[in-house]
């Protein structure tokens, strides 16, 4: 059974994105007001519904293999609100439960486009490399992504991410 110590971030969106980066960045195209193409989830608040990885893995290292991330996230980092600005502007609120009560409740985070051709998001955390990650599906309450990062052994994880829009 494979182990791996994951340290998640306290974003949401950009703690899977920041575990699976690598990938180029992918500019959006641009409607004739010149201003990033609409997709579904602009504009949208969303949090966290689930994040899991297969095949299992132990996580942890107690000897039992998992699928579910979100077991390994802090609790402040359930509740934050990560919303896609029509601007290209990734804004992070961190709802109720605050992991650093020095940082605002809510700020700019980074950048974020999509290439609805290929589907793929690409976000850059401010001072951060860009990352992408697959849009498996969008409507008006969820948004799921999904990527696949590969081991130097050469084991293949899916990470999937739901977010779901907030209330």
């Amino acid at each position: 059974m494979k182990k791996m110590n994951i340290k998640m971030k306290k974003y949401p969106l950009i703690m899977m994105i920041s575990l699976i980066a690598f990938a180029a960045c992918k500019k959006d195209k641009d409607n004739e007001d010149g201003e990033p193409a609409k997709t579904g989830f602009v504009d949208k608040k969303w949090v966290l519904e689930s994040m899991t990885i297969n095949p299992a893995i132990d996580l942890n290292g107690d000897g039992t293999a998992e699928t579910d991330m979100m077991d390994f996230s802090d609790p402040c980092v359930l509740d934050d609100i990560t919303t896609f600005r029509k601007d290209g502007k990734t804004v992070l609120n961190d709802g109720k439960l605050r992991c650093n009560e020095e940082n605002p409740q809510e700020r700019v985070t980074g950048t974020w486009s999509y290439d609805e051709a290929t589907k793929q998001l690409t976000t850059q955390e401010t001072g951060e490399s860009p990352s992408t990650v697959q849009v498996v599906k969008i409507d008006d309450q969820h948004l799921v992504l999904k990527q696949e990062m590969t081991t130097d052994d050469g084991t293949v994880y899916t990470i999937t991410v739901t977010l779901k829009k907030a209330t």
